[in-house]
């Protein structure tokens, strides 16, 4: 279901990508409203518009589409799990101290991207999605089921008895992506960039999983080591 619920539009500044918009929300019974003047100027929240430029002079006019959508919400770990479908083999990802918020922006880009079932995230000692996250996910986190929990050891704990297999990223690791079964429900932990995983995290850990490279640095970011492992995982 679309979680907009409005949509504004310029009407003095037509274009495709505006008339697009207003078939989309028509189609979906979207209320369609003005696009009020100071956005129609491309002041857009926090100075930062995401829109297009049109012209080429020094007002920068931003292509005038809008929408003003649902709070973000996060979910609950119980009930998602009760929903869950193992027959699908969901993959599920876990981040453990993933501090730096533009790096959790990307993961859940890339998590939302390879259809993840939902994302663990610890509510202590691990960055909390707001409105720099959603800038940096492109708006991906805002389909995710993003699931706060205060004891992600417990919360694998729990995924375990479910059926689920945890592979977690290791420099140490001597597994490949390829030993795990991919019809099987997985979560995939990944650590900070620092320190890694957890010792409680790694320990309930099935695979751990390392990339080797082929250059002298050691190790991905742990945004870019996100979308490979989720891309090799779903393959």
């Amino acid at each position: 279901p679309t979680r907009v619920r409005v949509l504004e539009l310029d009407a003095a500044h037509e274009s495709p990508r505006a008339d697009e918009a207003r078939l989309l929300a028509t189609k979906n019974h979207i209320p369609i409203q003005p696009l009020p003047e100071p956005r129609a100027e491309g002041s857009f929240s926090h100075g930062r518009g995401r829109g297009r430029p049109l012209g080429d002079g020094p007002a920068e006019r931003m292509e005038s589409v809008a929408a003003r959508i649902a709070p973000w919400s996060p979910g609950n770990f119980e009930d998602w799990r009760e929903g869950l479908d193992l027959a699908r083999g969901p993959l599920v990802l876990a981040l453990d101290q993933v501090t730096d918020q533009g790096n959790l922006g990307a993961i859940l880009r890339s998590a939302e991207f390879f259809g993840v079932a939902g994302v663990l995230l610890p509510r202590d000692r691990n960055a909390q999605p707001n409105a720099a996250t959603l800038r940096a996910s492109q708006g991906a986190l805002l389909f995710l089921d993003i699931l706060p929990v205060t004891n992600l050891s417990r919360a694998l704990e729990e995924l375990k008895e479910d059926g689920f297999w945890i592979v977690g990223s290791a420099l140490e690791g001597r597994n490949h992506f390829s030993d795990v079964d991919p019809s099987l429900p997985r979560v995939l932990c990944l650590g900070s960039e620092d320190r890694g995983l957890r010792r409680l995290t790694r320990e309930h850990c099935d695979f751990l999983v390392r990339v080797q490279g082929r250059g002298l640095t050691e190790s991905l970011n742990v945004g870019a080591f996100a979308a490979l492992a989720l891309h090799s995982l779903t393959r």
